[in-house]
């Protein structure tokens, strides 16, 4: 009978009560929005919150999962008791708003994570288009024979193409190649093999990256993958004839993680739209958006501005998220009118587009230092859903 009482005693404590993600990093003012998990519980329970121990869940089964709203702060106490009042298992909750710090809230080994949910945003410069954004995300799951491949959509504007599929097995990372019929495996990243040095850019410092250097007969790129991240520089080169010199590269600027983890940088807040409060374009503290000659027979079959071309833009980010199909109007409006319009920008649900935006017109002449207002115009096919407005300045 003791025997039986004493398994009696360990079942009722084995009930777990989690927080998922560990640790908030999305927030809306100073709380942010969690999955509260349980399981193994003695019998039906429910999950009370807070020193007031409101009720959050009611009475339900010894295993079970409930979405909280926007309202978790840091601290915050969750209990789960059973229909005697006993509390069979206790969590708190860790909020970190507005984390810079990457390193903080990485909770991933890879130098390439997988989890769907993962997005990164990435600055583009090629011989054809300098300061262009594209997206990476982890879409889906794909098995092909007895392996589970991770999905990776890149969106580029309007447009998304899935562009690979992707494993990892023993700290080895894998693409899919070959034919359906006959699928094969290249091995896209093995860390162990390449040095590691910590890397640091606008997104914060990182103690571990993996350095990778990949060759070809007539191609060099230079890739670094972070630890815990994933790809944050990539840089190509053609190596020989009058060809050669850089010939195109990526650059991280943001990135959002299946756990919660979101890092964006410094200069910008998580608004509908954002921008340097001034745009110094006297200064040349700005990035030059004209096209440079890379290689020696440049201009032969690609656009090419001449040498000290200045062609200063202004970045500017816009978040919005909407039902349905959306588009988003971003327009530049001076004190003679308006003087840009950015292309149509769509989304569904949810989006996040960086621009950059010229401050030049016909001839490359600089707009003249001045306010210039800023507006964002959310909309669908029937009505206008909301707009954003910032007052900036050019010097």
């Amino acid at each position: 009978m003791r025997y039986a009482l004493l398994l009696l005693a360990l079942s009722a404590q084995a009930a777990t009560l989690t927080i998922e993600p560990l640790v908030i990093y999305d927030c809306t003012g100073t709380v942010g929005k969690a999955t509260v998990r349980w399981k193994d519980a003695s019998g039906p329970v429910q999950v009370l919150v807070g020193s007031s121990q409101a009720v959050f869940t009611g009475l339900s089964g010894t295993s079970g999962s409930a979405e909280t709203g926007t309202w978790v702060g840091d601290g915050l106490e969750f209990r789960l008791v059973n229909q005697k009042g006993e509390v069979e298992a206790l969590t708190t909750a860790h909020v970190e708003c507005d984390a810079r710090v990457p390193a903080n809230g990485l909770v991933s080994e890879s130098y390439f994570p997988l989890q769907v949910g993962n997005r990164w945003i990435y600055k583009t410069d090629s011989r054809f288009v300098t300061s262009d954004y594209v997206i990476w995300t982890i879409t889906g799951m794909k098995r092909v024979t007895d392996r589970w491949y991770s999905e990776v959509t890149v969106t580029r504007g309007a447009n998304s193409s899935v562009v690979g599929y992707y494993r990892e097995e023993a700290g080895i990372v894998y693409a899919l190649s070959g034919t359906p019929e006959v699928p094969r495996e290249d091995v896209y990243l093995n860390a162990a093999l390449e040095q590691h040095a910590p890397f640091a850019n606008a997104l914060g410092s990182y103690p571990d990256a993996a350095f990778q250097t990949l060759t070809s007969l007539f191609n060099r790129s230079d890739r670094v993958f972070v630890k815990g991240v994933g790809l944050v520089r990539s840089n190509g080169r053609i190596t020989t004839g009058s060809n050669g010199g850089f010939s195109d590269g990526i650059e991280l600027v943001e990135f959002r993680m299946a756990n919660g983890v979101h890092v964006e940088p410094s200069v910008t807040s998580r608004v509908s739209l954002s921008a340097p409060v001034v745009f110094d374009v006297t200064g040349r503290d700005l990035t030059n958006c004209a096209i440079p000659c890379y290689y020696a027979a440049c201009g032969l079959g690609s656009p090419v501005d001449p040498p000290g071309t200045y062609k200063p833009c202004g970045r500017v980010r816009l978040e919005a998220a909407a039902e349905g199909d959306f588009q988003v109007e971003l327009t530049l409006t001076g004190p003679t009118g308006e003087l840009y319009r950015a292309p149509a920008l769509t989304g569904s649900g949810e989006a996040v587009r960086y621009v950059q935006m010229p401050l030049y017109g016909e001839g490359n002449k600089l707009f003249p230092a001045g306010k210039y207002t800023l507006l964002a115009r959310v909309k669908n096919s029937r009505v206008d859903l909301g707009t954003a407005q910032i007052i900036v300045e050019i010097r």
